[in-house]
């Protein structure tokens, strides 16, 4: 624009000087009257024209910097670019956005071959495809969210862009391409678009998936088509002994297990909870019982924090068109609980089992001590004349006492010498998660108690709840006595002391932190078995 006003004005002083020349060549002027003309055109262009010339030059100048000031100050990346595509103008947004140090490096430049050059997957972009030169072309307004642009570095990022066209004096000179970078909202929306179909923890299918897959896939050509359902046994008592994200990841493991286990085309998806379900178009009763037996195999191969990796699994399939998907997952979620019935019990065993071994495993001194600590409370309850059911009551509940150290930290559990203060916070958790553990399986529900009040003292002084006197229960306040003696007396104790000195300390605590009559009990145990004192 600025450039069009020193063109007029050109124009206004060529003008003049035509006429004065014509007044002084050709209609032959007196002498006064040309030096008159002269000294006009010289007035007319040193007092107004050329003042008007370079006011006129000033203001514009400020306009151009007042713009740019604008166009400097938008987040929004702006940039112009002429017929040819090469960049006319660029605002300091787009300089920064796209990695650049300043303006001399984009103006003057293709900013197709700079920074358009190539599709998202690398290939080539051609010139003649670009949307965005085709503004110039076309006249027509660019609009897209899917275009890829490249930074000075070579990486590339997604952006949102309007291309207009640029019209001067009723032609179009060029056009001015906006943008904003929108590879975050991009990463948000294909997570949210991700999430729609798939369970967040696992990375499965989902049921909304699975829904509009069944729908797709119910029909005759995918005869036979099974089905498995699948239960993952042990998710409370991972929960409940090491916390939720534990159980997160126990469910990641068996969800990769289960995974791997099934053909490429076979759907796998997650339920919710410990649920997962397997859908086989076109596999028959018979295929379906193979994949089933692998998958049980390769979860049951899953070992995580003394949690080994269970299953409870069912099979349904549709051999007619006639019968409803419905029935289908009946059929396989019977089966399912049918095989969680018959095998819980030794399931549950197991597991006990496993987690007593890993405890041994992660530390010897535990693993002394539970069969320590069994072996005298039994003979505590054999002197205390209990029945014999519960004094194998009471001898179970020793052996499983500390079971809740299973989800202490391996430092904590091995530490030799005094915790402190934030170690001792964690060591006393480890009743209360015994408590929890013992009170999942029925084998183990009444020895529950055991665990969670072997730490209680007769004054009331103890934890985890402060009970006091014989609302302890009677097996608490016997393992709590049993375990106090091998504390004291067994090879790695930190403070080594003879049976009898043992006693004695026992004795000074009676009525305190111990039940009088166990502390009797165990003093008179002690005096008939000469070989243990």
């Amino acid at each position: 624009m600025r450039k069009s006003f020193t063109k007029y004005t050109l124009i206004i002083l060529l003008y003049g000087l035509m006429i004065l020349l014509f007044h002084v060549f050709v209609s032959e002027p007196t002498m006064n009257v040309q030096w008159i003309l002269v000294a006009s055109f010289v007035f007319l262009s040193l007092f107004v024209l050329l003042p008007l010339f370079i006011y006129t030059r000033y203001k514009f100048s400020q306009n151009e910097e007042r713009l740019r000031s604008i166009l400097n100050s938008t987040a929004e990346a702006i940039y112009g670019v002429d017929h040819h595509g090469r960049c006319t103008f660029v605002n300091q947004a787009c300089i920064t956005i796209l990695g650049f140090e300043d303006s001399s490096e984009l103006i003057g430049q293709n900013m197709h071959e700079l920074i358009h050059h190539s599709y998202e997957d690398g290939s080539k972009y051609p010139t003649e495809k670009c949307m965005i030169l085709s503004t110039v072309a076309t006249g027509e307004q660019f609009y897209s969210k899917e275009e890829v642009f490249y930074r000075k570095d070579g990486s590339k990022f997604h952006v949102e862009i309007k291309s207009n066209p640029q019209w001067f004096l009723g032609k179009i000179v060029g056009s001015v391409v906006s943008f904003n970078d929108i590879s975050e909202k991009k990463k948000l929306e294909e997570h949210r678009n991700y999430l729609l179909f798939h369970d967040p923890v696992t990375g499965l299918y989902n049921q909304t998936y699975l829904h509009e897959e069944l729908l797709r896939l119910d029909v005759k050509r995918n005869l036979p088509f099974s089905v498995i359902v699948a239960d993952m046994n042990h998710l409370k008592l991972t929960n409940d002994t090491f916390g939720h994200d534990a159980g997160d990841e126990l469910i990641q493991l068996i969800g990769a297990a289960i995974q791997k286990s099934c053909r490429e085309d076979d759907i796998v998806a997650r339920m919710g909870g410990d649920e997962f379900v397997i859908l086989l178009p076109q596999t028959n009763q018979e295929s379906a019982v193979t994949i089933l037996q692998r998958v049980e195999h390769a979860v049951s191969m899953v070992e995580y924090k003394s949690i080994r990796g269970s299953i409870a699994l069912g099979i349904g399939t549709k051999t007619d068109v006639s019968k409803n998907m419905k029935e289908v997952f009946v059929e396989a979620e019977e089966a399912m609980y049918q095989h969680k019935h018959v095998h819980q019990r030794k399931e549950k065993l197991n597991q006990l089992t496993y987690i007593m071994e890993s405890l041994g495993r992660k530390s010897l001194r535990e693993k002394i001590h539970a069969n320590v600590v069994a072996d005298i409370a039994e003979m505590i309850a054999i002197q205390m004349q209990l029945s014999p059911s519960e004094t194998k009551k009471v001898k179970d509940a020793a052996y499983y006492h500390d079971i809740g150290k299973i989800g202490l930290s391996d430092d904590v559990l091995n530490r030799v010498g005094e915790l402190s203060s934030d170690e001792v916070v964690e060591m006393k958790r480890h009743a209360v998660i015994g408590y929890r553990i013992l009170s999942l399986f029925d084998e183990t529900i009444d020895l529950a108690k055991g665990a969670l009040e072997h730490h209680e003292y007769f004054d009331g002084t103890g934890y985890p709840k402060g009970l006091k006197g014989s609302d302890i229960s009677l097996m608490g306040r016997i393992i709590a006595v049993a375990e106090a003696y091998d504390f004291r007396t067994n090879p790695q104790a930190l403070i080594k002391m003879s049976s009898a000195d043992t006693l004695l300390e026992i004795d000074g605590k009676s009525g305190k932190q111990f039940d009088p009559m166990v502390v009797q009990a165990l003093k008179d145990v002690m005096g008939k078995n000469k070989r243990m004192a």
